[in-house]
This record gives structure tokens, sequence and C-alpha cells, in this order.
């Protein structure tokens, strides 16, 4: 925000009745909102930050080794391990409350299926962000290759699912993946006019000779943008080195690049020196071969780079109504916290700004001021009413509710009236 001490120099002298508030409320606001930031509290991670935080290696362990038919002697490729690890992953996704369904496809004349959960945005619904596994195996136990990836997608689901976003998450276990890539082939095409921002496919992300903690980041020069802002997380949440490559149409990725969307694969580096690839010895009772903390850190790094996309958000803005200059407007807001004083802050400038007293909480917004502010009821639910002026017409506006006592914001919404 704003030095909050310069925030009534910007509110209009004669406006009483308007968007903006008058001088003397506006000193009345920041009185008691500087009561609330200047009260001691402990220091609160980012919302991104709290989301990788809750990555756990042993809840990993228990997807991989418990969930996904990876000991001596199974296989995930036609055996029978291999629906019931499907039905595992179903039964997973529901359990969390994701939207789960099976979405089919025929590979020489046999019906298969990819398990797709869907959490769907609260603000831009219509964007999807992508994270997808194969979990069939080359007739091995296929603990690296690939139970390990789609484990990564199963905690990946664990965690988004108790949270909401700006964007909608798809996490996807795609099947018959060693037989030419055909479940994320079928995907690609049947979803061609979906709006994917981006795709991430984790394939063998458990084997790290040595503990070099070295990370593969593969995707054309389109993906660019999708593989830089992989590879950052992996060494802001992940802690681990990322080594970037060119295309290898390998993996899942490949259909959604050529469909022309971004995409990459994210792969242990070492994958080529790995001796059990396509082995029996691809199981997770193979002594000294499967590190799950090093997998729990690119799943780290995978959740940092989902939720800096698809934008976690504690409560939810909508308005406004009508949308009109001139006119009395009304904003909601569910989902914040209960009984709180919640303030309203807009801005026609675009960037961020961190709260104060709330450290990596972001405003969507440059130079915020505030316009008002109301209390939510028991449910965190409210409303903010504001007569917009004639002279806003035609201007992009952006209103965010805060609540700093808490550190909860509201998704950014911009408006031209």
């Amino acid at each position: 925000m704003r030095a909050l001490s310069n925030l009534a120099d910007h509110q209009p002298k004669d406006s009483t009745k308007n968007f903006y508030l008058g001088t003397r409320a506006v000193v009345a606001l920041l009185a008691a909102m500087m009561a609330i930031l200047c009260t001691p509290r402990a220091l609160l991670a980012g919302p991104v930050d709290e989301l990788v935080a809750q990555v756990s290696a042993s809840t990993y362990q228990h997807y991989l080794d418990d969930l996904l038919f990876t000991h001596d002697g199974m296989e995930r490729r036609y055996g029978p391990q291999h629906d019931l690890a499907r039905t595992n992953i179903v039964d997973h996704f529901e359990s969390l409350g994701l939207a789960t369904s099976l979405e089919s496809f025929v590979y020489y004349g046999n019906t298969y299926y990819n398990v797709v959960a869907v959490h769907e945005g609260f603000v831009r619904p219509d964007e999807i962000y992508i994270v997808g596994a194969h979990y069939d195996s080359a007739g091995t136990p296929g603990a690296d290759d690939n139970g390990s990836g789609t484990a990564c997608v199963m905690e990946l689901a664990r965690i988004i699912a108790s949270h909401r976003f700006e964007a909608t998450i798809v996490l996807i276990a795609f099947d018959r993946e060693e037989q030419g890539l055909k479940g994320s082939q079928a995907y690609a095409s049947a979803h061609a006019n979906d709006d994917i921002r981006g795709m991430i496919s984790t394939d063998m992300i458990a084997f790290n000779p040595d503990g070099v903690n070295r990370a593969a980041v593969y995707g054309s020069t389109n993906s660019d943008p999708c593989k830089q802002a992989l590879a950052d997380c992996l060494t802001q949440y992940g802690g681990l080195e990322p080594v970037m490559y060119g295309v290898m149409d390998r993996s899942d990725h490949a259909p959604f690049e050529w469909q022309g969307w971004q995409a990459a694969l994210l792969i242990e580096n070492e994958f080529d020196l790995n001796p059990n690839y396509h082995h029996q010895t691809d199981s997770v009772d193979t002594p000294n071969y499967i590190d799950y903390e090093f997998a729990a850190n690119m799943t780290r790094s995978v959740l940092g780079w989902l939720a800096i996309s698809a934008v976690p958000i504690d409560a939810v803005l909508a308005g406004p109504a009508p949308g009109i200059a001139g006119q009395l407007n009304e904003w909601t807001i569910t989902g914040a916290s209960p009984n709180t004083r919640t303030y309203f802050v807009y801005s026609m400038a675009s960037g961020s700004r961190e709260v104060p007293g709330c450290p990596g909480v972001m405003l969507g917004m440059d130079v915020p001021i505030i316009a008002g502010s109301s209390t939510t009821d028991a449910n965190g639910d409210g409303l903010f009413r504001r007569f917009v002026p004639n002279a806003a017409a035609g201007r992009n506006i952006a209103l965010q509710a805060v609540q700093p006592s808490t550190c909860v914001i509201s998704n950014t919404d911009w408006c031209q009236f």
C-alpha cells in the first residue's frame, strides 16, 4: 500500500457522496487501520509460501508406496495393478471434493481412461493451468517412471483442494504414455478450444544420485516463459538447481505444445543415468533408489508454479453492480474472516503492493487508496456500496478487499465503468 500517512492527500476535497471518501472519513479510517497494523503479530508467510509449506514427503511416500502399486513384482501396463492404481487415483481425487471424471479414448480397439480432476477458479474460471503425469508403466513396477510424477499430482490435489484460486487448475493422470503419449494426445485434442495458459508434465522426479539436486526442464522455445517460471520456482521453493533444455517430445507435455500451448517437462536431470529405467528394479523396494525428499522438493516447485499462475485467494470480491458511472454501485465479498473490519482499496494503476504488516501478502494494484470499509457477518460475507461519479466513466478501476487484522485479501476486481 502507498504510505498510509499520505492517502488522505489523494481524496477529492469536494467529494462526500461519490466513490471517494471525504478527507475526515479517510483520516478516521486510517487511524483505525493503523491501530490494527501496529498490533504485534507473528510474521506471516505469503500465500504461495504457505501452500508450498504444506507439501509433505511422508504423504508423498504414502501415495507412491501404498496406492500406486510400485513394489517388486507389480506392474501398471496391462496387469491388474493398472486398473487398481487408476481406481485409487479416482478415489483420492473424489475424497478431496474435486470434480473428477474418467475421460475415455480408444487405442488399438481398446478403451482407456485419463483421470481428470478440475478445481474451478473463482475469478477467471476459463483460464486453465494443468499439471499431469502418466500412471501407466512399461510393464514394470514403475516407481520412478512414473509413479513418482503421479504421486506429485496426488499431493498437489491434497493441498489445492482446500484453497481457492482465481484461475482453474486441472490435474490429470494420463494413461498409455508408454505407447506413444496416447492419453495426453487424446486429452489435448478433445480440449483444443480450452484456454490453457500453461501445462507441466511431471515424469521421473525421484531419482537423485549422490544428492546432486538437479532438475531438468524441457520444452520448445515457444514455451520459454513457462519453462523459466518453473525454473524460478525450482530454485525458490524446491532449493534445486534447474537445468534448461530444448525440445524433447517424449512425455505428456508434448501434445500440448503441438496444440500451440505453453508446456514443459519436469524430470530429474540424471534420468538417462538411471540404471533401473524400464527395468523390474524400478521399484520402491530397490535399496537407496527413491529419494522421497528430492521428489517432495520437485512437488514444492510445481506447486509454487501452479499457485503463482492460478493465484490463491482468501475471499471472493464480486461486482460492481450495475457497473455504471453516475450511479450507486455495489460489491459483495464472500469467504472472508467473519465479523472483521474489511477495507476496500481502489486504484487505476496496475502492479502490486504488499499489505503493511502482512509479509508476502500482495495487493493486485499499485498506488492503492482506501475507498471505505464495512464489517463482515458471521459467515465472512459483506457488502460495499459507493456512488461512482460520472468522471470515472471509461476508466479502468481496480477494487480489492483487505482485512489487515487477519491478512486476508480478496481477488483484484478490475472494472471499466
